[in-house]
């Protein structure tokens, strides 16, 4: 599981970091995400949470490469409207 947070410049620039160190590790690039189905989407206030299945593509070599997993968001509503404050990625456990 990754986790990341929105609220400072320093956990901006680790999200940046970890990805980049993933796609070199990988030699890949970024393609896209996809969210497949939301699981639970809950709002309190100023408040929100979201449960999303998603699908993370990348290309490697001119090749597509996907991962599933579940996306997990926080959100604050503020002057801008809603802003992500924090998320972590956890890739699906294969089925045997």
């Amino acid at each position: 599981m990754h986790l990341h947070t929105n609220g400072t410049v320093r956990a901006r620039a680790r999200l940046g970091s970890d990805l980049s160190a993933f796609l070199k590790k990988n030699d890949a690039v970024f393609d896209h995400s996809t969210v497949d189905k939301v699981r639970n989407f809950e709002i309190t206030g100023d408040h929100a949470y979201a449960v999303v299945s998603a699908t993370f593509t990348t290309k490697v070599k001119d090749a597509p490469q996907t991962e599933k997993g579940i996306w997990t968001f926080a959100m604050k509503k503020g002057g801008q409207g809603w802003r992500i404050t924090g998320w972590t990625w956890t890739p699906a456990v294969p089925s045997k």
